[in-house]
């Protein structure tokens, strides 16, 4: 009765109409409602409605209040009067401003008669877990004083080991350090597992006290050789790994596609595929199956990253352990959006989809840092390359502050000894050549030589492959001249060309009796009459001339 009620309320102009989809908006719905909204939203464009109806200074109530508080952009939402479900709002918002989340939590402190601080850590504690994003929380957390931290120490130090949100626990990692001055006692903690490390690794960044981040390099420096002796040392390296990503096909589909649901299935059929698509070859049917994808995607810088799943039915979207995109239901094509931070490197990410018979789509995309929303590339996807501790600890080296030259001779050891190639070579990229020792940039040109010449040429266009080209150029000019131009022309040997190919736009001009195609022409029929249209026509070859 309310997807009616909508659908009839976008005849109509104005407030009444908007709060009439309003009144539907924040009641339960289901996938037609859902559908109805979306269209409703743009054709009323109740974006603007809303923000037309904040700035006038209008006091909102009832669902329009409620639609406000969950859709307003929080900037706009501090125009209201203040109220603990305005900051509460505000304070959810991962696109918040930084100004905009210290203004709500200290109104929000006011208000209930607490400070900031100790009602910061209630928020995460209570959110943690659940399926919000936490981030501008995070975020909030960085900026507390170690004096306004230190009577919580035990409220974050359980946060650290415990929290079950990654993110969580890499924030409060970060207060810890900074509330004692020192990482010793968190990266002790951190030595329990490696997935403790990788949280310590990851924490790094989330320190805003530059002199505690640059004394870190010591602590991290032994991870770039092994782990500590309580913990196994890894075998595994991320390397390229093969592009693409592993497909698991289930017929007939159940009744969602939630990663628990597939797990207890058995495939018909699993194979790699080069893109997160619904036409795969092992699909066999066109309705009522499921498709998982999985593997890792390379994310190139630390940024906010927002993915789209586009499906008809459902579709979801995890990076880690962590359902990022909820596209879940029976419904039409529908595309819903999710922003969450992450850092540079390798992540494991799954996409589940499922159709139930009827029409089907599934579209993945993704922007961030640097590029719009476009689909995710092969290039950014690979069946294997999970990181290991080493290599999110060589990632996590410009985030230090200082200690160039140390590093510069750490990354090369590496590298010569062939461990965490691909880390090794993003980071370097990242420190100024003049500020390498002198004698580690021949050593330096000749590995990545070595490297690049042991790539397969399939590999040799691949991201990691153009980096370490790239790095290989910039050292060019800081070698004697005779050895900086062997060194491009040793580049240049192992160079792989890529031809586009595609249609060759022709012209056809009638001549005579007789068409004449001449290639690299825009396409030109001319003809008085339809029935004179030739049935025959030649392939043409480029910068030929054939008769037709």
């Amino acid at each position: 009765v309310r997807a009616e009620a909508v659908k009839a309320a976008v005849s109509f102009d104005g407030i009444v109409a908007a709060r009439a989809v309003f009144e539907a908006a924040v009641l339960p719905t289901d996938p037609e409602l859902d559908t109805v909204l979306k269209y409703a939203t743009g054709k009323l464009q109740l974006g603007s409605v809303i923000s037309e109806l904040i700035a006038s200074g209008e006091s909102l109530s009832g669902a329009t209040r409620t639609y406000a508080l969950r859709h307003a952009d929080a900037d706009e939402l501090m125009e209201l009067r203040p109220a603990e479900d305005v900051y509460d709002a505000v304070l959810s918002r991962t696109d918040a401003s930084a100004r905009a989340l210290r203004t709500a939590l200290a109104g929000l402190a006011d208000m209930r008669q607490q400070s900031s601080a100790p009602l910061l850590l209630d928020l995460i504690e209570q959110r943690d877990g659940g399926s919000g994003d936490l981030s501008a929380l995070q975020n909030l957390l960085a900026e507390v004083s170690a004096a306004d931290l230190t009577p919580l120490k035990d409220r974050v130090e359980t946060l650290a080991t415990d929290a079950a949100s990654a993110g969580v626990r890499q924030a409060a990692i970060a207060a810890w350090i900074t509330v004692d001055g020192s990482p010793d006692d968190a990266y002790l903690a951190a030595t329990r597992s490696k997935e403790a490390l990788r949280d310590f690794l990851n924490a790094v960044p989330a320190v805003s006290d530059r002199h505690l981040r640059s004394g870190l390099f010591n602590t991290i420096r032994p991870l770039l050789t092994s782990l500590p002796s309580s913990l196994q040392n890894e075998s595994a390296q991320a390397g390229i790994g093969q592009q693409g990503i592993q497909v698991d096909y289930f017929y007939p589909s159940p009744s969602d596609e939630a990663i628990e649901t597939l797990a207890d299935l058995t495939p018909q059929e699993s194979g790699i595929v080069p893109e997160i698509t619904m036409d795969v070859p092992q699909r066999k049917e066109d309705d009522k199956f499921a498709l998982q994808f999985s593997g890792y995607i390379r994310i190139p810088k630390t940024g906010r990253y927002q993915f789209y799943t586009a499906s008809d039915d459902g579709s979801r979207l995890y990076i880690g352990d962590r359902l990022v995109v909820n596209n879940d239901g029976l419904h039409g094509m529908v595309e819903k959006k999710r922003q969450t931070k992450l850092s540079a490197g390798m992540h494991p990410i799954v996409v589940t989809y499922f159709d139930n018979g009827g029409g089907d789509g599934l579209k993945v995309s993704w922007d961030g840092p640097g590029f719009e929303k476009s689909p995710i590339g092969p290039e950014f996807l690979s069946v294997a390359g999970g990181e290991t501790v080493r290599d999110i600890a060589v990632r996590v080296l410009p985030q230090i502050p200082g200690h160039n030259a140390d590093k510069v001779t750490e990354l090369a050891a590496l590298m010569k000894a062939g461990l965490s190639q691909a880390a090794v070579i993003d980071t370097l990229r990242q420190i100024p050549v003049d500020e390498w020792p002198q004698p580690a940039i021949r050593p330096m040109a000749d590995n990545l030589i070595g490297y690049l010449s042991a790539l397969p040429a399939s590999y040799r266009t691949s991201p990691v492959a153009s980096e370490a080209i790239e790095l290989s150029k910039s050292l060019a000019p800081q070698l004697p001249p005779e050895d900086g131009q062997a060194l491009l022309e040793r580049l240049e040997n192992l160079d792989v060309r890529v031809i586009a190919i595609g249609t060759v736009p022709a012209r056809m001009i009638y001549d005579k009796e007789k068409l004449v195609v001449q290639a690299g022409k825009p396409v030109e029929f001319r003809f008085s009459n339809s029935d004179h249209m030739p049935h025959n026509f030649a392939i043409v070859q480029p910068g030929a001339m054939q008769e037709v």
